[in-house]
This record gives C-alpha cells, sequence and structure tokens, in this order.
C-alpha cells in the first residue's frame, strides 16, 4: 500500500513540478493502476508461484532505462529520489545476477534473501 501511495506521490511531485495539480495527475494515476497495474499482479502471481519470469511485458533491461529516466526526470525537477532509486536498486541487482531479460516479477528472488 505504502509503495503504491508514494509512488503516486512522487509522482504527484514529479508533475506538479511542471505546473499539474494532483488532482488533474490522478485519473491517469488511476487508470494505470485499476488497468496496467492490476493485470500485472495477477500475472505476476502465477510467475511467482511458478519461479517463472519471462519478459513478456517487458524485460527488466527495458523498466531498468525507464527507471534511470524517471529519476534524472525528478532531479531536474528537484524532486527526491529514493523511491525511484530503491526500485532501481532492486532492478539493478538483479540485472547483474544474469536476469535482464526476465520480467519484473524477478524481484521477488531479490526481496526474499
Amino acid at each position: 500500500m505504502w509503495a503504491a501511495l508514494t509512488g503516486w506521490l512522487h509522482g504527484s511531485a514529479v508533475v506538479g513540478a511542471d505546473g499539474v495539480s494532483a488532482a488533474d495527475f490522478t485519473p491517469v494515476a488511476n487508470r494505470w493502476l485499476t488497468h496496467a497495474v492490476a493485470g500485472f499482479i495477477g500475472e505476476y502471481a502465477r510467475q511467482v508461484d511458478a519461479g517463472a519470469y519471462p519478459g513478456d511485458d517487458a524485460t527488466l533491461d527495458v523498466h531498468l532505462a525507464t527507471m534511470d529516466h524517471l529519476v534524472h526526470a525528478s532531479r531536474a525537477r528537484d524532486i527526491d529520489t529514493t523511491l525511484a532509486e530503491l526500485y532501481r536498486g532492486y532492478t539493478r541487482r538483479a540485472i547483474a545476477a544474469g536476469h535482464g531479460s526476465d520480467g519484473y516479477a524477478r524481484l521477488i528472488e531479490g526481496l526474499r534473501k
């Protein structure tokens, strides 16, 4: 819950730095959460239970590139990057372990250690 809420707060801060209100950003965030993220969670549950993490929707290499962009965009707007860097760190460790072509659910293996 806190990751989702803090992600929304971070997004609100980033777009707010460009003059977009949190109220205007929220419908976009809600569409993403209710459609994409909810779908990912259902699929990722199956992957976690199976211990197999295909990069069908996006590989960790792709996720890392977008995380790098978020960190850059946040810094350019003087927005704290701690949360984005946390997720980027998990992703970098999985890639360093040879899992760059796997999907995002692979990160559970790093969380389990």
